[in-house]
């Protein structure tokens, strides 16, 4: 392998680069913006939604939680095995400081760059992610040879095993037995760093300077300035015996700084000059600018001291060659060369000097060892000084062969060391300790052998076979001793005996190991010791494709690779929610330690908790190596993750999910396993059932913190359409304690935060919101809940039990929103869906574990088959093996004889002696038929769909009888809405609609106050740009109707309705309904008010279709509405009207046509039918407007270039022999209402008027004109009006509204008047029958 990564990614592509259409022409097509950040904005959103928020309809599971699932089955955490800490789930780390290996050289893990490529232990790869830690557990792990690194205690290093494999092992596992895998290496072509310019000239840190520098970190010092207010850094000083070395010195300093040195020169003993004592040489640089220069450039200052030395950063970004000048100072001065042994000795006191030397040494390929010497008890006698040794010294020796790697990149200047050191060049090439292969000579050996037929002939991959044996590099052959397994192999055996050469013909499984450890310089470094570390920050790195790094020479595992792009934090708290049974009705998880509490409390950090799977998480990750699920890549590219997982209990409905993802979410509430499990065993047997045929077996969401749910409409509406609002209330008992009542709250609802319900509480006493209540505490403990709230004797329990509910979250409402995906698509899904989808997932579970288990089977009955042949005639086939010459040759008299394969005949060769006793080839007899049996049995399970549904049903009861449990939630059912209403007084209200889709309703008294103030019904607008158009008086348990252009009508109770202000907008009424379609729009709204009589509603359509109701068809109306009218295709509703049978219908068409008739010629009929035809327009035209009217009544009408006109319906005056608008028949093409010809343009609306009222006028360009009726003059019929609104030119009016006005102000006149009278109920009618739609006649 080289150094170039074999899982590169692909190049990033620049702007530049991008391929524009229509480049042939050289011509770049514009695209709309919006268009691309639409694009890109779905985009973003699915990835979102898919790959994080919402879960797998199958096994529902987000992707975050199916990968901690996954890293604990593949850290075999299971229910019966240790719990481990949560941290070593979660991800690994490094300490700040160490050095990982990347094309820029040694480089802090802190300091690495994303993007940025590092080496692996074959090639390099990029950098995706840096990830700060805060403080963890640590360890140290010290290497034999005295290396270190400080990792989190689940942080994995590569390690070799005793079968010659690679494996990774976490570094609390580690032991004195283990040996780590290293790659001693460094990048070729790094540039020379660049150094701060020195007198105008450009500098770089090149091997002159760096040998002056390593030199003065050995034998140099650097000289405190005698003023403390200096600014200048010290002086430097540099000695040495050696004239070579201090002449270099000088010669490097005249070179690259152009300064003149004086070389001082003074003998070690007192007496000077004293033939055969050393001289110390010694420089001094007096040049202030000079010293300021080597100190800023180095980060070297008068701190530094023998104890504090340590390596420059520059130099671990620097070329190999600049590191050699650098260590050849260092071993000028503080180093030595054996005179007689292939040894090199380097020596310091300082401990990161030391580290930094061996860690330099080790990656430029020479392996040294690290001992320290404690010398503090011995004297020196200099110039009749006595120096004593500050610390202990620290050495660094290189040995053997390593000794002339080390001579690649050194050139020394002291004259006996330069000796020693070509002696050691010119010697032979001596091996070393570090260089032996831990488990090599077993593997190598005992693989030869296998690959051995015979004779000394081996077979290579191609089938030829050759004959040839390993030699030493005399030439002599090396024979198969009994011991030669035992003794170690080193790296240059392998290439110098021929093993790697040969293992490589014989296409051997341990070629690719020894390759990559010749050509990629993997070493094997064994453990010396683990201890605790103290806690600090950690580092870690994502690394693409390979998901490992160089660590101080270690190859080790980058972090979160199977998790979360955000990091271990939210992995963690992934985790802990699983393991909480507040949370999940069913953990998947079993925490030790604190993972939280229904206060709200968080978990202990990731350091201080254990884990391990629950025995159900292990089910349903069952069968996953049986070639069940599909696998891809996880988040980043860089593992394979399964993409789903087999899933024996159904998930997503026994435990639910919530998320949000980008314009959506989900809230799926928990259910409970045993009734799931009756339910999917029964949908299995009658697929054709419906959602309340599987209500009688799921009763409805069952929480982990029970509660109980008032009410079945809302599980209904969920179950059957995916979305839906449930109740749920606290569960509580009462108490006597001393004649005082007590209420005790049990259970509380899913997700309420215990103490933040018991602060509320206390607030509500405290704001006096709720009286009655004397002292509140929590006596919860491990036992259970208990919430106890002492009354005072003179208040009624069930008054305050209801406030409660009211006023906090003891009774909450749970919004259901059944969305998970489905083939990687969000939906909603209704109850039987999903159960549908889980018997899919398991069908398709059941059918490949089958088909895996039938292919195995098979494979094995083949092998058997073959084996029973030859045990049928075993002299016969012991004599044929035995007459072979080699096994080739045996394998094809077996094949011959027998009419067998070649797997066949491999598996009798292999078998050993003791298969050919008595009992063993019964038991292969045996064997035999039990898999003829198994495979049997396995095409029937295929070939026979009840038996794999059969199957389905099996395991599912077996889930329920393992797991199952009792429901912790109850159901109350139709309980809920009666107790609502029941803590709302019954009073009138005054409800105001704005002309901009806007209400709100006011106690009547309020407005009482605010007309009689002055303001009037006028000055009760929401804003100025709007006004109220309608306005009514009703009690608060009335009924307020809602329809739609789309025929479908809605209601609300008049106090669902929010209470509004005279400054306040009010709410939109579109908000406060069930979602409406797209383009769908309120048409009208109509009260049930102080109504005597039977009173119809009345429809008309733009297609001329009219329909008269009943009112009471209407009183069931369901929370997501129902049909009011059904329209034929593109037909739309244009208004509603009610109606007490006695008055007439004046329907108006677009092109100025009017038809009038008495309401009694439409018959009432069913909610569902599609009506009669009231008006016949012609083919253009349209109805816009419906009115009510009378003879007597007014009728305006206006048209959309801002004309309009009023007439009398009936007689004019009272001499007139006609009325205004004559009578026709139902079903009449209509008489002109207004001339549309012309100036007028088409009719906007038709509206009964009286004389007090005001209109409000609203056109295309988006003015309004508010005018009095009382100035559009009466006119006749089919005349073409006046000018109602001025025009800019190619405006339109669009919309016509009526302002509340005098009927209005009677209505609330009346009501302030007999505001103790009771408003009529509807009455409760039977659904009526969906009647077909009726013609009308001609």
């Amino acid at each position: 392998m080289t150094d170039e990564d074999t899982n590169q990614q692909a190049p990033e592509q620049n702007a530049g680069d991008a391929k524009v259409p229509d480049a042939g022409t050289h011509k770049v097509v514009l695209q709309p913006i919006e268009n691309e950040m639409k694009k890109s904005y779905i985009d973003y959103s699915m990835s979102v939604i898919v790959s994080r928020a919402l879960p797998d309809a199958r096994d529902g599971l987000k992707p975050v939680h199916r990968r901690i699932l996954y890293s604990m089955y593949d850290m075999s955490l299971n229910h019966n095995k240790a719990h481990k800490k949560s941290a070593r789930v979660v991800g690994e780390c490094f300490v700040a400081g160490t050095r990982v290996l990347t094309e820029k050289g040694l480089i802090p893990i802190e300091e690495v760059s994303i993007g940025e490529r590092v080496f692996t232990q074959s090639g390099k790869s990029q950098v995706t992610e840096l990830y700060e830690m805060p403080e963890r557990e640590l360890v140290k792990v010290t290497l034999e040879n005295g290396i270190s690194v400080t990792a989190t205690s689940s942080q994995l290093f590569k390690v070799i095993n005793r079968e010659f494999k690679y494996e990774w092992k976490e570094a609390k596992d580690l032991s004195p037995s283990d040996h780590l895998v290293m790659r001693l290496d460094y990048p070729d072509n790094i540039p020379y760093c660049k150094l701060p310019d020195w007198q105008g000239n450009n500098k770089k840190l090149n091997e002159d300077l760096a040998y002056i520098i390593g030199h003065f970190l050995s034998d140099g010092h650097i000289e405190r300035m005698r003023s403390d207010r200096s600014n200048h850094k010290g002086v430097f000083n540099f000695f040495s015996t050696s004239t070579g070395v201090i002449e270099h010195i000088r010669d490097v300093l005249k070179k690259e700084f152009n300064y003149e040195s004086t070389i001082l020169s003074q003998s070690t003993n007192p007496d000077e000059f004293i033939p055969g004592q050393p001289v110390m040489h010694r420089i001094r640089i007096s040049d202030t600018e000079l010293n300021d220069y080597l100190a800023e450039s180095f980060g070297i200052d008068g701190s530094w001291r023998a104890q504090s030395k340590r390596v420059p950063e520059l130099f671990y970004r620097s070329p190999k060659s600049v590191i050699g000048a650098l260590l050849s100072g260092l071993i000028d001065g503080d180093g030595s060369v054996h005179k007689n042994r292939n040894v090199v000795n380097y020596s310091t006191i300082s401990e990161n000097l030391a580290l930094d030397v061996q860690l330099l040494m080790q990656q430029l390929g020479a392996v040294g060892k690290r001992y320290t010497q404690d010398k503090t008890h011995e004297t020196q006698l200099v110039r009749g000084y006595v120096l004593k040794r500050n610390g202990p010294q620290i050495s660094i020796e290189i040995e053997g062969r390593f000794v002339k790697v080390l001579s690649k990149y050194v050139n020394l200047y002291n004259e006996i060391r330069k000796e020693r050191m070509e002696r050691i060049i010119g010697s032979p090439i001596k091996t070393s300790s570090f260089d032996r292969i831990p488990y090599a000579s077993e593997a190598v050996f005992s693989n030869l052998s296998q690959h051995h037929i015979g004779g000394g002939w081996f077979e290579d991959s191609n089938g030829k076979k050759f004959r040839t044996g390993i030699s030493y590099p005399s030439g002599s052959k090396i024979r198969y001793s009994s011991d030669i397994k035992t003794n170690a192999l080193g790296r240059t055996q392998l290439v110098e005996w021929g093993i790697k050469s040969k293992l490589e013909m014989i296409g051997s499984e341990l070629a690719p190991i020894v390759n990559d450890i010749v050509n990629n310089n993997i070493f094997f470094m064994q453990v010396g010791k683990i201890e605790v570390a103290p806690p600090e920050p950690t580092y870690d790195l994502q690394v693409a494709g390979a998901h490992e790094f160089i660590a101080d020479g270690l190859v080790v595992h980058n972090c979160l690779g199977k998790y979360h792009p955000h990091g271990d934090t939210a992995v963690y708290d992934s985790m802990v929610r699983l393991a909480q049974d507040f949370s999940l009705r069913y953990t998947l998880i079993e925490g030790q330690g604190n993972f939280g509490s229904v206060d709200g409390d968080e978990a202990a950090a990731m350091r201080y908790t254990e884990c391990r799977m629950q025995e159900r998480a292990e089910d349903m990750l069952a069968d996953l190596d049986k070639d069940t699920v599909e696998w891809g890549d996880n988040f980043d590219a860089s593992l394979k993750e399964p993409l789903v997982i087999p899933s024996k209990l159904p998930n997503l409905i026994i435990n639910g999910s919530a998320g949000i993802a980008v314009g959506m979410a989900t809230n799926m509430p928990p259910h409970n396993l045993s009734e799931v499990s009756d339910a999917i065993v029964y949908l299995v047997d009658h697929p054709e059932t419906d959602v309340l045929d599987l209500m009688q077996f799921i009763k409805g969401p069952d929480f982990p913190t029970g509660g109980t749910i008032y009410g079945l409409s809302g599980i209904v509406e969920a179950y059957q359409t995916g979305r839906g609002k449930i109740k749920v209330r606290a569960k509580t008992h009462f108490e006597e304690v001393e004649h005082r009542k007590r209420i005790i709250v049990d259970e509380i609802p899913y997700q309420v935060n215990k103490s933040m319900l018991v602060e509320s509480i206390a607030e509500l006493v405290k704001d006096k919101k709720i009286e009655g209540i004397t002292d509140l505490r929590d006596e919860s403990d491990r036992d259970g809940m208990r919430i106890v709230i002492d009354l005072r004797k003179d208040v009624m329990e069930e008054i305050i039990l209801n406030q409660l509910f009211k006023h906090t979250q003891m009774e909450v409402t749970f919004g259901i929103i059944n969305l998970a995906l489905v083939d990687n698509q969000p939906r909603v899904l209704t109850l039987k869906e999903e159960l549908e989808i889980f018997i899919e997932h398991r069908h398709n579970m059941v059918v490949r574990r089958t088909k895996f288990d039938l292919a195995q089977a098979r494979k094995r009955d083949h092998i058997l088959q073959g084996l029973v042949k030859a045990i049928s005639a075993l002299d016969e086939t012991l004599h044929i093996i035995r007459s072979a010459n080699s096994p080739e040759e045996a394998r094809n008299g077996l094949m011959a004889r027998f009419e067998l394969d070649e797997e066949q005949a491999k598996a009798i060769l292999d078998m050993r002696l003791q298969k050919l006793t008595g009992l063993e080839l019964e038991a292969i007899q045996a064997e035999f038929q039990e898999i003829e049996r198994m495979i049997r049995d396995l095409e029937d399970i295929l070939a026979n769909e009840s038996r794999i549904m059969g199957i389905i049903k099996s395991e599912t009861l077996e889930m329920k009888e393992k797991y199952g449990d009792e429901r912790r939630t109850d159901i109350v059912a139709h309980a809920l809405d009666m107790d609502m209403e029941d803590l709302i007084p019954n009073e009138e209200m005054v409800l105001m609609i704005t002309q901009d889709g806007y209400i709100k309703r006011m106690p009547l008294d309020t407005y009482k106050q605010q007309r009689r103030g002055g303001l009037g019904l006028m000055g009760m607008e929401t804003k100025e740009e709007d006004v109220v158009t309608d306005l009514f008086v009703s009690m608060t348990h009335d009924h307020v109707m809602f329809f739609t252009d789309l025929g479908r009508m809605y209601s609300l109770k008049a106090w669902q309705i929010p209470v509004g202000s005279r400054q306040s907008k009010g709410k939109p009424i579109v908000n406060l309904l069930p979602k409406l379609e797209d383009g769908e729009k309120i048409m009208a709204t109509r009260p049930i008010t102080k109504l005597s009589g039977d009173h119809n509603l009345v429809f008309a359509t733009r297609a001329g279709i009219i329909k008269k109701t009943p009112l009471a068809a209407y009183a069931n109306i369901r929370s997501r509405g129902l049909i009011a009218v059904g329209l034929r295709d593109g037909d739309k509703l244009v208004d509603v009207k009610l109606t007490d049978g006695s008055k007439e219908i004046i329907l108006a068409t677009r092109k100025g046509l009017a038809a009038r008739f008495d309401e009694g010629q439409v018959r009432s009929m069913g909610r569902p039918a599609h009506g009669v035809i009231g008006i016949r327009p012609e083919e253009g035209d349209e109805v816009v407007s419906m009115a009510i009217v009378t003879s007597d009544s007014h009728l305006l009408t206006v048209t959309e270039n801002g004309y309009g006109k009023i007439s009398v319906v009936g007689k004019k005056d009272a001499d007139d022999e006609r009325d205004t608008y004559r009578k026709t028949h139902r079903g009449s093409k209509g008489v002109i209402t207004i001339r549309t010809e012309g100036r007028n343009g088409d009719v906007i609306s038709v509206m009964e008027v009286e004389q007090d009222d005001e209109l409000i006028l609203a056109t295309v360009n988006g003015m309004v004109q508010r005018i009095r009726v009382a100035d559009i003059r009466v006119m006749g019929r089919a005349t073409q009006g006046v000018t109602v609104m001025d025009l800019r030119e190619s405006d339109k009016v669009i919309a016509v509204a009526r302002l509340a006005g005098r009927k209005e102000e009677q209505a609330v006149q009346e009501a302030e008047v007999h505001e103790d009278a009771g408003f009529p109920e509807i009455a409760e009618a039977e659904e009526p029958e969906n009647e077909p739609p009726e013609e009308g006649e001609d």
